[in-house]
C-alpha cells in the first residue's frame, strides 16, 4: 500500500552493524554514510541551531530551529538504536546527536 505522504523513506537501518565496542572505524564510516543519506550528518557535525536569548528571531529562524530539533532527535535515535547494551550507558545521557 502506498503512503499518502511525499516524505522520502529513510535509508534502511539494517545497513548498519550494531556497535559493540569493536571495529569502531568500520561502524563509524557506515553510520556517517547512513546519516548523510538521511540528510542528518550536518546536524551531527554542527549541532542544532538554538534560539539566542535577547536576539530577535524571525519566523524563518524559528522554523529552522524546530527542523533542527527534529532532525537532531532523529539522528540521536538512530545512534541509540545502533549501539549495543554495553555501549548505550556511555551515551544515554547525551541530549544531542553531536554529544553522543
Amino acid at each position: 500500500m502506498a503512503s499518502a505522504s511525499n516524505t522520502p523513506l529513510p535509508a534502511p537501518l539494517d545497513f548498519l552493524d550494531l556497535f559493540r565496542g569493536e571495529n569502531y572505524d568500520h561502524w563509524c564510516i557506515k553510520m556517517k554514510l547512513f546519516l548523510r543519506a538521511n540528510a542528518l550528518w550536518e546536524i551531527v557535525e554542527n549541532g542544532p541551531q538554538k534560539q539566542q536569548e535577547g536576539v530577535p528571531t524571525t519566523e524563518a529562524t524559528l522554523k529552522k530551529i524546530k527542523v533542527d530539533e527534529i532532525n537532531d532527535a532523529k539522528a540521536l535515535c538512530f545512534i541509540f538504536d545502533t549501539v549495543s547494551e554495553i555501549i548505550f550507558p556511555k551515551i544515554m545521557w547525551a541530549s544531542t546527536a553531536k554529544e553522543a
